[in-house]
């Protein structure tokens, strides 16, 4: 067992700067020195001793809809981890946290993790800064500034921070893939965000220095023009494609290193777009929400109903997909069909039913933006009448889904699809 004195001395060692409590010498009692007041306003030294004996411990119960979390933190520990987040990444990172920062963590979380990890993450940084804000107390005998750059194999990264009671996060670190394991990366970024919310601190990330990086869209078309590995140069050669189909550039010639490339005409940069496809092919549909529910959340049309729409229209349904963010449905419905020709013919068949009902991608564009309200009832672009039972029903916008819709579908469906070409896919039948 570690006896008070033993452990103060070992934080003062050990522990951060901005953390740990500064002391004239080992051999004498420590005494608070305040950033704030004059050496003549400082506690006594036998508060200051009382202060150090005391840990600094902040607890902290934050339960929400979707989350329960529990998390209680001393700042003068020896760097005793225990954490259960249903997040392995988020449990091993707390570790590291509690590892380097010689102070105790327990963190115990339950959440909605089976949808995603998002408010969990989230609710779980909340609470931890609100945790630290409680353990600094007055923050009083601390050093407010702190400011470390760790060398992480090929990455150099520099953090700085001051304990100002201001909070704001600088971040600037790019992660070059989207998990790290099962842990979407994007939510690094949304967890220090929350941090610092709470504890009312000024955070800077920073990557001095990664080798990986490209530093620009040149340096990554040449390098994927350019392969050295001859195994993977098809795949190379396919990225090389698809980088200038977005960019808008002729793909057929290629790079040098004047940076000067052809720019093709906007009609031709949109046709060449529409061929990258979501392979398996998919359908995105439109409009599909209906309102807020009680609870304030946004609800929309189920599976259910979206699978007999469709077949309404005479077409063979894929498999649908409701597409739910932060409040509730997106108001879009993913139609997903099998990645042979049977499915391809029966996306475009439906694609192009849209289109001719001038309820395509155009169509769908020239209504936004719009949030979803009781006036959609009057409109006659959101909603109709049923000729046949009378009965109102929301109009349904849908396009096949290509490169540039990406951004619209969720991480599950990124995650099982690639990128083809449709015009490759129409030769090779």
């Amino acid at each position: 067992m570690v006896s008070p004195s033993q452990k103060a001395s070992i934080a003062s060692s050990s522990l951060p700067r901005f953390l740990r409590m500064e002391s004239q010498s080992q051999s004498q009692p420590r005494q608070s020195i305040s950033c704030a007041s004059s050496p003549s306003s400082n506690l006594s030294q036998a508060n200051s001793s009382s202060l150090i004996e005391s840990a600094r411990i902040g607890e902290v119960k934050r339960v929400t809809k979707e989350t329960n979390v529990s998390v209680k933190i001393n700042l003068d520990g020896t760097g005793v981890a225990d954490s259960s987040t249903g997040i392995p990444f988020l449990d091993h990172m707390l570790d590291q946290l509690a590892s380097h920062g010689l102070f105790d963590v327990h963190v115990r979380a339950t959440g909605d993790v089976h949808i995603d990890d998002h408010h969990t993450n989230e609710d779980i940084a909340l609470a931890i800064g609100t945790a630290l804000l409680k353990a600094l107390g007055e923050r009083k005998g601390i050093n407010r500034f702190g400011d470390f750059t760790a060398p992480l194999d090929e990455a150099l990264i520099h953090v700085s921070l001051d304990l100002s009671g201001r909070p704001y996060l600088g971040f600037n670190v790019k992660i070059p893939t989207q998990r790290v394991g099962n842990y979407e990366t994007q939510l690094v970024e949304h967890f220090f965000q929350s941090l610092v919310n709470t504890s009312g601190m000024t955070l800077h990330i920073r990557q001095v220095l990664c080798p990986k990086d490209v530093q620009d869209t040149h340096g990554l078309v040449m390098h994927t023009y350019y392969c050295d590995d001859t195994s993977s140069r098809v795949h190379h050669l396919g990225l090389h494609k698809a980088l200038c189909v977005l960019m808008g550039w002729n793909f057929s010639k290629p790079p040098d290193n004047s940076k000067a490339y052809q720019n093709l005409p906007a009609e031709m940069v949109a046709i060449n777009q529409d061929e990258l496809i979501l392979w398996p092919p998919h359908i995105i549909v439109h409009n599909t929400s209906t309102g807020k529910g009680k609870d304030g959340r946004m609800e929309g049309l189920g599976s259910k109903r979206m699978d007999d729409r469709i077949r309404e229209l005479k077409f063979n349904v894929g498999k649908s997909r409701a597409l739910y963010g932060r409040d509730g449905h997106l108001g879009i419905t993913l139609f997903k069909f099998a990645g042979d020709d049977s499915g391809l013919r029966e996306a475009l068949r439906i694609a192009e039913y849209f289109e001719k009902m001038n309820r395509g991608r155009k169509s769908w564009a020239g209504l936004q933006p719009f949030t979803p309200s009781k006036d959609d009832e009057n409109n006659p672009s959101l909603m109709e009448v049923d000729g046949k039972t009378g009965e109102k029903k929301r109009v349904l916008y849908g396009y096949l889904a290509t490169v540039k819709d990406l951004d619209k579908v969720d991480m599950e469906t990124k995650k099982k699809t690639t990128i083809e070409s449709l015009r490759e896919l129409a030769g090779s039948k």
